[in-house]
């Protein structure tokens, strides 16, 4: 297998060091990549990058036959490291003579990479949804991918999603199609645990499923919300966390009624262990908030957003789960003040877990015609055990751009007792790449430069992006706007 050197477009350059408050990060290596044999202007850019082992990361990307050293046109998974960009190996997604697989999601289980994406399959005449499980070392662990759909004929109005359990021993496949509800689970070298198609409990015309996950176990832990037959959110019903046992292939309901009637406008949900964790917005009759315009749809522009809640469900020695932990917090006073006037769009949300921390994300996201707006973030730490509120903060930002939104967002991870937030401050020649450090014991923010964008050459897509260490962020950018390449690049915490 070659090295990557020979693709390298010029030396490999140190960024410069702008001044700022936080020394200590720095884009510490960039380096463009040359495209051969196709135009990554529409074939795409590499599909992404993601972290693995021993100071190393793997990236997918499309490649010709014949081009530095590859058998075969197809996607391949490559091994590279961390800071200096060296290839270790890389391997086809699928083998010769079998149907080509176009790859939709990137995860890590304890042992393998995994690929997801969809294949025709000649037998059933029908495309599914597989998945190929590499050992860290590029070796497949099965000849084949592995079918992970279990439907037999594509159903109307699909979707689907997936899931890694808190310590990535088990992996989840989730699709939905009108009134049905396939799921399979997968241990961490790609042995089927179980599958099933599921009629799930409360579901029906007055609830929502907002998420599932799956724990180590490959039970499945589900945040449903209340709906009325609109699918807006619903006064006066409790939220539901249901868990579903794959041995007793029976389902157990847990009842979150919100305080004063209040709807839920956001919630998200993190495994840790055997404990759930949920957090998001309501909205209270008659208490003070916001206005808070999440494009709910047109019968429910949206509701004052007035509270930020979090709740903490332990496994008890029955086996049950308890609610251990509930916190509401009215939205902070200065978050009023900066949004009474002309509302806000907080749309997305992410959480994130450390030893003292559940952090929630949530970021303003909205859409006019062909332009796109991705403004700022608000943050919230509560205490796992507890629930009381560590600190909250405000990150502001202002994203722009025309026609898409692949250019905004952030990419987010925790490095030295501070989460970061990396992201452009604007799509174009004015913008900067810029990173948010907020001290995760005082909840204190600070802001840093990593690089002037004035060329365009720091254009990175978020979504492709990751942190691959525990100091580590590896960012792919555009690379020359009018050139066939791409760019790496590092960030050192």
């Amino acid at each position: 297998m070659t090295g990557i050197f020979s693709r390298w477009l010029g030396a490999s350059l140190l960024v410069l060091a702008l001044a700022g408050n936080l020394s200590g990060q720095s884009i510490s290596n960039e380096q463009l990549f040359g495209v051969q044999g196709y135009s990554v202007f529409e074939r795409g850019y590499p599909f992404g990058v993601m972290s693995g082992p021993n100071g190393r990361f793997f990236l997918l990307e499309y490649w010709i036959e014949g081009k530095e050293g590859r058998p075969a046109t197809n996607y391949y998974l490559q091994n590279y490291g961390n800071r200096d960009y060296v290839e270790h190996w890389f391997r086809p997604i699928t083998e010769p003579g079998d149907a080509p697989m176009v790859p939709v999601k990137m995860m890590r289980t304890r042992e393998c990479a995994v690929i997801i994406g969809r294949q025709f399959r000649e037998e059933e005449k029908e495309t599914h949804t597989v998945a190929r499980f590499f050992s860290f070392d590029g070796t497949p662990t099965t000849t084949l991918p592995v079918q992970l759909s279990t439907y037999s004929k594509l159903p109307k109005r699909f979707t689907e999603n997936f899931s890694l359990s808190p310590q990535r021993k088990r992996l989840m496949w989730m699709g939905v199609g009108e009134a049905s509800f396939f799921f399979s689970v997968w241990d961490e070298r790609g042995k089927k645990v179980w599958d099933k198609e599921l009629t799930l409990p409360y579901v029906k015309d007055k609830y929502l499923i907002r998420q599932v996950e799956v724990t180590d176990r490959g039970d499945l832990i589900m945040l449903v919300l209340p709906v009325t037959p609109l699918g807006v959110p619903r006064e006066r019903s409790p939220l539901l966390i249901l868990r579903y046992r794959y041995e007793k292939e029976t389902f157990e309901t847990y009842d979150w009624p919100l305080e004063k009637e209040a709807v839920p406008l956001m919630m998200n949900m993190v495994l840790e262990g055997n404990t759930v964790y949920v957090s998001g917005s309501i909205s209270q009759p008659e208490a003070h908030g916001f206005f808070n315009q999440m494009n709910l749809g047109k019968n429910d522009p949206g509701r004052p957003m007035t509270h930020i809640v979090f709740r903490k469900l332990d496994e008890m020695e029955d086996g049950l789960l308890k609610a251990t932990a509930t916190t509401y917090l009215p939205v902070p006073v200065n978050w009023v003040a900066n949004y009474q006037q002309n509302g806000a769009h907080f749309k997305e949300a992410r959480l994130v877990t450390t030893k003292d921390h559940v952090i929630l994300m949530m970021e303003e996201v909205f859409v006019e015609k062909d332009r796109f707006f991705y403004y700022d973030i608000a943050c919230v730490s509560f205490h796992p055990e507890t629930g009381k509120v560590n600190w909250n903060q405000l990150v502001p930002k202002k994203q722009r751009d025309k026609q898409s939104g692949a250019f905004l967002s952030y990419v987010h991870g925790v490095a030295r007792g501070k989460l970061r937030l990396v992201y452009l401050t604007e799509r174009g020649a004015s913008g900067n790449v810029y990173c948010s450090s907020i001290d995760l014991d005082d909840g204190k923010l600070r802001e840093k430069i990593l690089s002037s964008n004035e060329t365009d050459l720091y254009l990175f897509f978020p979504e492709k992006s990751s942190m691959v260490s525990d100091y580590e962020m590896v960012l792919l950018g555009m690379g020359n706007p009018n050139q066939n390449d791409f760019k790496l690049f590092t960030v050192i915490f």
